[in-house]
C-alpha cells in the first residue's frame, strides 16, 4: 500500500499493484501535510494541528494527538517514538 495525504483533509490508500485507491481516510479538519508509517501505525499531521494514528491493517483511526499550536509540517517514526514538527 502507498498512502498519500491531501489538501481535501484526506489521507488516500492506493494498492501499488493495481494502482487504485482502496480507501479514503477523513478525520482530519483541514489539508494533510505529513504522513509516516512503521509497521503497524500510520500517523498523519495536519494543518489543523493535529496527528491522527491510523491502525495500518484495520486503517481504523486509533486515536488525535493534539498539543501542537500550529500546522504539522513533518513526522518521523522510529522504533519507540513518533517525532512531530510544527
Amino acid at each position: 500500500m502507498i498512502f498519500s495525504g491531501s489538501y481535501d483533509k484526506t489521507v488516500r490508500v492506493w494498492d501499488v499493484r493495481t494502482l487504485e485507491c482502496k480507501a479514503t481516510l477523513t478525520g482530519h479538519t483541514s489539508a494533510v501535510r505529513a504522513l509516516v508509517a512503521s509497521p503497524t501505525k500510520v500517523f498523519s499531521g495536519s494543518d489543523d494541528a493535529t496527528i491522527k494514528v491510523w491502525d495500518a491493517e484495520t486503517l481504523k483511526c486509533l486515536k488525535t494527538l493534539e498539543g501542537h499550536e500550529d500546522n504539522v509540517r513533518v513526522l518521523a517514526v522510529s522504533d519507540q517514538y513518533m517525532f512531530s514538527g510544527s
